[in-house]
């Protein structure tokens, strides 16, 4: 309940933001990887079942939550160096098709 209530927050935060800042392909998978695997490991943390062997002091389901916030920052990091299309290039290319 407490990982859907998160994700429903992190939804929401992000389409305000989105809908107010973001202009950029990939910047709102970008930030849900990252957010989602925060709150993820955050969960993980606090949670009193057995989920596996633990690998050097963290549950299986901890090191995916990584693995995903990793990949959100990775994502992320290309994003920002990828350079964006001028306004003359868009306009041209959407004039030829």
């Amino acid at each position: 309940l407490t990982e859907s209530l998160g994700l429903f927050v992190i939804f929401f935060l992000l389409i305000v933001y989105l809908y107010h800042f973001g202009r950029k392909p990939g910047q709102a998978m970008c930030l849900y990887l990252i957010f989602s695997g925060l709150l993820r490991f955050a969960v993980d943390l606090h949670r009193g079942d057995f989920r596996g062997p633990p690998l050097w002091g963290l549950a299986p389901t901890s090191w995916t939550a990584l693995l995903v916030l990793g990949s959100g920052i990775v994502y992320g990091a290309r994003l920002r160096r990828k350079k964006a299309p001028s306004k003359v290039e868009a306009t041209a290319k959407r004039d030829n098709t």
